[in-house]
């Protein structure tokens, strides 16, 4: 396959002074797509954790030098500060983002993961009850899915969020793996989730990309897929990966050892068995600088990076 022909970034460079409909910059918000609108929520940079933002991703119609922006914040803020959270979407019609958290509406830390959710036609929050087994008060952690999200965790476990009716269920923990942090957590087409990269909690090292620990959301346990490349990435968290409608995990950037990545652009074929990680040189116009931290969707054949 031929990235350079299929694959373009648009890179939506956010501006670093308040304009008009532009939002400044941020870093570890999060992000979800509903239809044509990619949301995106708070930041860890001061005065803007609570924003509620989006912007409209139609391919066809996309600028990239005059992206279109709407800021929710005024009547629909975020009811917490929200950097380090996590976003997906749920609810019998697709219409609700959840968002899970680590604080409460008085921006205090839980002893147990919130659940925030926002109707996406009424723009109205609400703080709702989750019945079963909560999950521990946690921060960059990813959420993935639809109508159940499986989320792990830096203590090393995962809950799925079942949203159709609210209830959190416990599912089996990863064993010999210490906790995760800053991830990435990408839902294939088959039902497995895989976990690339992070941070080992125990002495802030990164994780070996090229080990890919997976949970089956069908079967409800876990394995490591087998890898066989020429090519190994390096080591990295804060990164992003995304799933390309045909099969392919694309991973862009992050930290590796005292500085960021080399390889700024990775791909996986899970196409094959085993996968077969390939090195991608980027080309074009609009080409973006090495980042960390930041928010890739896939649109259609487009992957979004959204960057600080």
């Amino acid at each position: 396959m031929n990235y350079s022909s299929n694959f373009f970034f648009l890179c939506l460079t956010i501006s670093t002074h308040v304009v008009s409909c532009i939002p400044i910059g941020r870093i570890r918000q999060s992000s979800v797509l509903v239809e044509n609108k990619l949301y995106f929520f708070g930041s860890d940079n001061d005065g803007h954790k609570t924003d509620n933002i989006y912007l409209e991703v139609i391919p066809s119609s996309l600028d990239i030098n005059q992206p279109k922006w709407t800021d929710l914040t005024q009547n629909a803020q975020t009811p917490s500060r929200s950097p380090f959270a996590s976003a997906c979407l749920g609810g019998a019609n697709r219409d609700i983002i959840f968002l899970l958290g680590h604080l409460d509406p008085n921006n205090s830390v839980t002893n147990y993961t919130i659940v925030y959710a926002l109707n996406t036609t009424s723009q109205i929050w609400s703080n709702i009850h989750v019945n079963g087994s909560l999950p521990l008060s946690r921060q960059q952690f990813q959420a993935v899915g639809e109508f159940k999200a499986a989320t792990s965790v830096v203590v090393n476990d995962i809950f799925i969020f079942v949203s159709l009716n609210l209830n959190w269920i416990k599912g089996p923990a990863l064993n010999a793996s210490p906790a995760r942090v800053d991830f990435s957590a990408t839902l294939l087409n088959i039902g497995l989730i895989l976990y690339l990269g992070s941070t080992n909690a125990s002495d802030n090292s990164n994780y070996n990309i090229h080990a890919i620990p997976a949970y089956n959301t069908n079967t409800n346990d876990w394995m490591y897929m087998p890898i066989v490349s020429d090519f190994i990435p390096a080591s990295r968290n804060g990164h992003s990966a995304v799933l390309s409608p045909d099969g392919f995990v694309i991973v862009y950037g992050g930290n590796g050892i005292n500085t960021c990545v080399f390889e700024a652009l990775v791909v996986l074929d899970t196409n094959v068995s085993p996968y077969k990680w390939y090195n991608k040189s980027i080309i074009g116009t609009n080409i973006p600088s090495r980042l960390v931290y930041h928010t890739a969707s896939m649109i259609g054949s487009h992957m979004i990076l959204v960057l600080w």
